[in-house]
């Protein structure tokens, strides 16, 4: 597995939501994996859903709950 490291502004502005990674960048993000999946390859037609990681970022605040 990967370590991958998010800058606090994409943090901030995907917080609460869903990100698809990109050759190490946070490149479209969605309220759920589909949308998320869907706007980046809006963004990247090429791109193959083999060749991105999929994360949900935490929220700005607010309790975690597993």
């Amino acid at each position: 597995m990967k370590k991958i490291s998010i800058p606090k502004s994409i943090a901030t502005k995907y917080a609460g939501r869903t990100g698809v990674i990109y050759k190490g960048k946070v490149v479209a993000g969605g309220n759920d994996t589909f949308v998320a999946l869907k706007n980046a390859q809006k963004k990247y037609p090429k791109i193959k859903r083999s060749d991105v990681s999929v994360m949900s970022l935490p929220p700005k605040s607010g309790v975690w709950v597993l």
